[in-house]
């Protein structure tokens, strides 16, 4: 509850002059509900923690980064709700991306006031590949040449840049952070790509979105010599007779990614467990918040 206050307080501080109150309402908003489901802010101060004593920050300046950082995955999340037309606000998708862009500005100009200038550096590495990472996700569309190798060279570097900004950490313990954010990225991707294809719209499978339960059952496809993309249609355009989806659950590409999910989850917790000593707090409040964010959205 204190970080969340925290964060509202600076979003209101940070607010630009040209951004529209109803984006501004509805990001608000939408950063309320994100955070009473998951707090990236929690898991980057649990990465402070682990800091040598001559490089920690005030307890002050961990909550606004963490603050920050908060804010900048909710501008994220709302380039992928404008991109993939999830936005239920109205208006312009222009409009709404420029908005979003005054916003991000906002938040790296004061990243750049509070971070010294290699982890600002850093930061910004990061979000230009999230930013590219988007673009791909976007573009990129199932066919005939895609593979679980370009899933993962392509796709999954949007999330694991982001991942590796909520586990910022100190120079000294950030190669650790970015393995164990690569496995996390890894895991609520591919549990995200299951949701999209199981829940009641199915959005990945009407986007034709290369994803990887996609992905698996194309290629099975392929082995038994099923129509793949001749049904695919016919399942989009609504003239499909349960054919598509009877083959889907044959497939078996959902039982494939589901464990997956789970090897990448499993591989973060032993990365973990292997770089800090056991009766340590915070690793085991950082262990406790990795195993109990199934809810977390990383379209």
């Amino acid at each position: 509850m204190i970080l969340l206050e925290k964060t509202i307080g600076i979003l209101e501080e940070l607010k630009p002059s040209g951004i529209e109150d109803g984006f501004f309402f509805y990001l608000k908003e939408r950063l309320i509900r994100k955070m009473n489901t998951f707090s990236v802010g929690a898991l980057l101060k649990l990465s402070f923690s682990f800091g040598e004593k001559e490089e920690r920050y005030t307890l002050d300046t961990e909550d606004e980064l963490a603050a920050l950082i908060e804010i900048l995955d909710i501008a994220v999340i709302i380039y992928d709700d404008i991109v993939d037309g999830d936005c239920i606000l109205e208006g312009n998708p222009t409009t709404l991306l420029l908005n979003n862009d005054c916003l991000i500005f906002a938040v790296l100009s004061r990243l750049n006031m509070v971070l010294e200038a290699k982890s600002f550096s850093y930061v910004l590495s990061n979000l230009k590949d999230c930013i590219n990472g988007e673009a791909a996700d976007v573009n990129i569309k199932l066919d005939e040449n895609s593979s679980e190798d370009m899933y993962f060279s392509r796709i999954i570097p949007k999330s694991a840049s982001l991942y590796r900004l909520y586990l910022l950490g100190y120079p000294s313990k950030r190669d650790i952070w970015s393995s164990v954010a690569d496995h996390l990225a890894c895991h609520y991707q591919i549990k995200n790509d299951i949701k999209n294809i199981c829940g009641p719209l199915k959005s990945d499978i009407q986007n034709k979105k290369a994803s990887l339960p996609m992905i698996k059952a194309k290629e099975y496809a392929k082995d038994l010599g099923f129509s793949f993309f001749y049904h695919l249609e016919r399942f989009i355009e609504k003239e499909d007779d349960g054919t598509f989806l009877s083959y889907f659950n044959e497939s078996k590409s959902i039982e494939y990614c589901t464990f997956l999910c789970q090897y990448y989850k499993k591989k973060a917790i032993e990365e973990i467990n292997g770089s800090f000593r056991d009766g340590n707090e915070s690793k085991e409040r950082l262990l406790r918040l990795i195993r109990g964010a199934d809810g977390r959205k990383d379209d």
